[in-house]
């Protein structure tokens, strides 16, 4: 949370929500979350209505896959229980609005954050896996790393718009919109791939090691931040591309 500076952690053993300052790293405050479904926990703040939200990809069908809490209380706002799967989300950056898919599930849905409820749903091919929302394009991109390719759906409708050719195995994503490119990460060949949006041609690629986990960009100086299981990677890509 770049507002507050805050980062947040969910401590699993004991089911609580940390907040820590962003530079010393001291714990702030603690915030119990009760029954939240046990296995990998994400965690994203949505500044429209300063919000975490903490979702599970749900090893097992108990407890409650998704919380949506309030920051400054710590009130639990919201929950998305059973069926539904929500591993893998993102924001619209201007409406209160979630969209979300599972690698369990064939569904691409859109969550009212105001209304508690889902508002359109549609079906995606199998084992679907990250999700982004592109800003300049209105569109939310869905990677299907089994298919090597990207599918683009119109956040309004969720019509199909787009289908962009990638790797077998590329399930990352990330945007750089002042040079118009697409950064992919491979769980199969542990490579970061540079794509230009306007041609759809690979124009960089390198090698990290398994398991790519997220891409962060600093778009004004060239670099991607890249984890995998095994490390934290800088990369210099702005003197490949320009």
């Amino acid at each position: 949370n770049p507002d507050q500076q805050e980062l947040y952690i969910y401590k699993a053993d004991t089911r609580e929500l940390l907040y820590m300052d962003a530079t010393s790293l001291k714990v702030l405050r603690s915030v119990p979350i009760p029954d939240l479904a046990p296995g990998d926990v994400w965690i994203r703040w949505q500044p429209l209505n300063d919000s975490i939200i903490l979702s599970s990809e749900a090893d097992a069908e108990i407890g409650i896959p998704l919380y949506m809490i309030d920051r400054e209380s710590g009130e639990i706002l919201a929950g998305l229980p059973y069926p539904i799967y929500p591993t893998e989300l993102t924001f619209h950056p201007n409406q209160l609005l979630m969209y979300f898919t599972s690698f369990k599930a064939t569904y691409l849905a859109v969550w009212d954050m105001q209304k508690y409820q889902i508002t359109n749903q549609i079906e995606v091919p199998s084992r679907t896996d990250r999700i982004l929302f592109s800003e300049n394009t209105n569109e939310v991109w869905v990677t299907v790393p089994l298919s090597g390719e990207i599918l683009g759906y119109d956040a309004d409708t969720l019509e199909n718009t787009k289908r962009i050719k990638s790797s077998l195995g590329d399930r990352t994503l990330s945007i750089d919109y002042q040079r118009n490119l697409l950064f992919t990460g491979n769980f199969m060949n542990g490579r970061l791939t540079v794509i230009d949006l306007s041609t759809q041609k690979k124009v960089a690629s390198y090698y990290l090691g398994p398991w790519i986990r997220t891409i962060a960009l600093n778009t004004e100086r060239g670099i991607a931040y890249v984890s995998t299981v095994r490390g934290l990677f800088t990369i210099r890509y702005i003197q490949d591309v320009d």
